[in-house]
């Protein structure tokens, strides 16, 4: 692996030439980069492979986008999310098994694939409410846990995808984090349209950023241990650049 605090950390090719084909092999670090930026990064190696020109370099710089990060919430921004912590559900309780000290830890994945009937589905439910596949998801997971959880008014970590206007072409990581407290409501049309709505907040409200938000709900609960550690990975941000 390359070092982190030498260049070139992020990013590395390596070219192998076989008898019959030639492999090219990546090297990267997960954080150093998002699956934005890794479509961008795609679509120009398969531009550059096809003997096509480049396109000119963007110009504006991931460097810029972290000092803008860095500034101060806006007035209008600190404002509505100081309104919303009230609203903002706490960390779900989930059942579980308290570890013996003679436990061993072990970690185990599950996997699932939603169907192709089955996500047609989806994208139709997402056009007839007038959002996208990744929030019907969203309500979906949400519900789902909701029947697991001790207090059914809970928050789950959200990763969206945003991208100030200009750094489209900038290849860097852009995912944010947001807080998301599933609807009660009983129609699946209302429960979508509020999940919408919360997503919409994280784009309309952006200077306060899902890290902060969590900050500010342990000082407003008093709870200085409290953490959302379910997560809910979305492409939440990328749709929304292509509806």
């Amino acid at each position: 692996l390359n070092d982190p605090h030498a260049y070139p950390a992020a990013f590395d090719l390596s070219v192998v030439p076989r008898d019959d084909a030639v492999e090219l092999y990546v090297h990267s670090y997960a954080q150093f980069c998002d699956a934005w930026g890794w479509a961008t990064v795609w679509a120009e190696v398969w531009v550059a492979y096809s003997g096509a020109a480049l396109p000119p370099p963007p110009t504006t710089l991931f460097r810029d986008a972290a000092i803008h990060e860095a500034a101060p919430p806006s007035p209008d921004d600190d404002d509505y999310w100081t309104r919303r912590l009230p609203s903002i559900g706490l960390p779900p309780t989930l059942p579980g098994v308290e570890p013996t000290p003679d436990s061993a830890a072990h970690f185990e994945r599950v996997v699932g694939c939603v169907g192709p009937a089955a996500f047609e589905r989806v994208q139709a439910l997402a056009r007839s409410t007038r959002t996208t596949p990744n929030v019907v998801l969203l309500e979906a997971y949400g519900r789902a846990l909701a029947r697991w959880t001790a207090d059914p008014r809970f928050a789950i970590t959200v990763t969206v995808f945003h991208r100030p206007k200009g750094y489209e072409a900038v290849v860097g990581d852009f995912t944010r984090l947001a807080l998301y407290t599933p609807s009660m409501a009983d129609r699946v049309e209302d429960r979508i349209g509020a999940c919408m709505e919360q997503t919409m907040a994280v784009f309309e409200h952006p200077t306060v950023d899902g890290v902060e938000l969590q900050r500010r709900l342990r000082a407003f609960h008093g709870d200085p241990t409290m953490r959302f550690p379910v997560v809910f990975t979305s492409t939440v941000g990328m749709e929304l650049a292509e509806v």
